[in-house]
């Protein structure tokens, strides 16, 4: 692992062979950055029970490994475990997991309407129609957007998890009915708490 006392290049040809990276860090700013930056590797490919995985970003920070998947975060941890148990094998215990993991998951889905909000809001909303059309913008009506949800991270005295939101995907229109939402569990779980959701909404 980068900070393990290996010969950096020697882990970066054998991490790029390993998991075909098409991105690796090459200038010796890149693998010995001078403040804390990511040491990032992209492109990459990954087999998982016969299914091809494609890596879009693997990142080392001191005392931190991210790995960015466009299918799931069970992959993105099937990922790290192989990576783990790779660097394990000749050296038991080279790298040792401590603390809990955190998971940023998002999805792209589509959902009949959005949530809908506070007959207060939607008052709010029509106000700000009539302030519009008082100073001339034509603009369609204003509608419910989505929800975000977050936690007050003074005092938490870690890493604070990420927000979750649920909103309409940006670049398309109200009538494609197309959301986004992000959540800061396993792609699973981020899964149930939209269908529950869903089943609120509708």
């Amino acid at each position: 692992m980068i900070g393990t006392g290996e010969p950096r290049p020697d882990l970066v040809q054998r991490l790029k062979e390993k998991y075909q990276f098409l991105k690796v860090p090459e200038r010796f700013e890149e693998l010995y950055p001078s403040a804390p930056v990511p040491v990032s590797f992209q492109g990459g490919r990954f087999r998982i029970d016969k299914r091809e995985v494609g890596i879009a970003m693997l990142q080392f920070i001191p005392g931190m490994m991210l790995v960015d998947t466009q299918s799931s975060t069970d992959d993105a941890d099937s990922i790290i475990d192989d990576y783990i148990a790779t660097a394990n094998a000749p050296r038991p215990e080279t790298i040792t997991v401590t603390g809990p993991s955190y998971y940023v998951s998002q999805i792209e889905f589509s959902m009949e309407k959005p949530p809908d909000p506070s007959p207060r809001f939607t008052d709010a909303a029509r106000m700000m129609d009539r302030f519009l059309a008082d100073y001339g913008t034509k603009l369609p009506m204003y509608g419910p957007w989505g929800v975000t949800l977050n936690v007050d991270a003074k005092n938490l005295g870690v890493m604070a998890p990420a927000f979750f939101n649920l909103e309409r995907r940006v670049g398309f229109s109200f009538e494609q009915k197309v959301f986004f939402s992000q959540a800061p569990l396993r792609t699973k779980d981020h899964l149930i708490v939209l269908e529950k959701l869903d089943s609120i909404i509708h």
